[in-house]
């Protein structure tokens, strides 16, 4: 079972990645990334500010079908990890 809520709070901006690590806070999270190389230095800069996700997923596709985004959804629900 996982849950979702809404509204969801965006940021954006100059100095909006250099918050992540605040709004994480020593939290449980799940990353979710592209297998690029811009986006795995991104992952790299945050992970040394928080530590490991607790699901990290970073073979997202460039404008996925449902069945894609049905089989990545499904790595949540078969995760023991339990991001918060």
């Amino acid at each position: 079972m996982w849950h979702y809520h809404n509204p969801v709070r965006i940021m954006f901006g100059t100095g909006s990645f250099n918050a992540l690590a605040d709004l994480i806070g020593g939290r449980r999270y799940a990353l979710i990334t592209y297998p690029d190389p811009p986006f795995e230095k991104l992952v790299a800069e945050l992970m040394a500010k928080t530590g490991a996700p607790a699901l990290m997923i970073d073979d997202i596709a460039p404008n996925p079908d449902y069945k894609l985004l049905e089989e990545q959804c499904a790595r949540f629900t078969g995760s023991a990890s339990n991001p918060d």
